[in-house]
């Protein structure tokens, strides 16, 4: 059993670093930064479409690592900044606070659409709102939830004192940023 899991990590690890996965996450990540907006999985009234803009995404982090997503959120391209953090997000969200700190002061204003909504707002406001809703899905609900109607993620059991103190962290960065919204 143990060399069954063995082989099996070693040729996952072989398969995500070959030649043809890399390609492909170029090709996705030349894809993703031709676009100057930001999608959410589903589209239009009640969710009839999906995006390909996110399935894009979906699948280049499929391909990535933690450090990979680091790396393409440090990048020019907002809507490859903007999947990255959801992916960070995901996987870390002490590190996706980091970043949000480090980001909390950018105004370059993007254009995106949400379900059937759509407009144009600050890049910091979009990850704000992500990290805000993340944490308390997390934190003050636990159990499973559904982000952006396609991210499917099941949390530990609640921990409201931790939703308090990040929340708390959360509140301080917007304060001292000078930024008022809810």
């Amino acid at each position: 059993m143990k060399i069954h899991i063995l082989i099996s990590a070693i040729f996952s690890f072989i398969v995500s670093s070959s030649p043809q996965s890399n390609q492909e996450a170029q090709r996705l990540m030349a894809e993703i930064k031709k676009c100057d907006y930001i999608e959410s999985y589903c589209l239009g009234f009640a969710c009839n479409s999906y995006s390909e803009l996110y399935k894009k995404a979906d699948s280049l982090f499929a391909l990535s690592t933690l450090n990979g997503a680091v790396n393409y959120f440090n990048d020019t391209s907002y809507s490859l900044k903007y999947y990255s953090f959801l992916y960070i997000l995901d996987h870390n969200d002490s590190l996706a606070f980091q970043l949000l700190t480090q980001n909390i002061s950018d105004k370059r204003a993007i254009d995106y659409t949400f379900a059937d909504m759509s407009g144009n707002t600050k890049f910091s406001h979009l990850i704000i709102n992500e990290y805000r809703n993340f944490i308390k899905m997390k934190y003050l609900y636990g159990g499973h939830a559904t982000l952006g109607g396609h991210r499917s993620l099941n949390f530990p059991t609640a921990n409201k004192s931790v939703y308090k103190k990040r929340s708390r962290e959360l509140d301080q960065l917007l304060a001292n940023n000078n930024i008022h919204f809810r």
